[in-house]
């Protein structure tokens, strides 16, 4: 019996402990790429500390585009975009939350993905 509840315990443990480290890309899209947008991404349910970030940028734009991370409010991390928009930001992080800013310049059309993971 005892070796039993060992062994489920040490299986919950495992399944924790696999859950809150392999968390799978989550995406979001720009809703209009010709307007600004601000999007707050956040942590998985039930995820631990974070202590990494990983932002990939997908998509093509008709025009410039600024994007940008924040951090407290405070501007992290930027890029300018324009046509093909292929680009990836891996940091520390220590934040549940992360802030994007999408600033068009002069973009007409277009359509950009947003694919994120914290990791914990």
């Amino acid at each position: 019996m005892m070796k039993k509840i060992f062994s489920i315990t040490c299986l919950i443990a495992l399944l924790c402990l696999l859950g809150s480290c392999s968390t799978s890309y989550r995406t979001v899209q720009i809703k209009d790429v010709s307007k600004p947008e601000q999007i707050t991404l956040s942590k998985a349910p039930l995820q631990g500390s974070i202590y990494s970030i990983n932002i990939q940028v997908t998509g093509k734009l008709d025009g410039t585009a600024n994007i940008g991370l924040t951090m407290n409010g405070k501007p992290y991390l930027s890029e300018k975009m324009h046509n093909s928009v292929n680009f990836e930001w891996e940091y520390d992080w220590y934040s549940d939350v992360a802030v994007i800013q999408y600033k068009p310049i002069d973009v007409k059309s277009g359509k950009l993905t947003i694919s994120y993971r914290f990791f914990g």
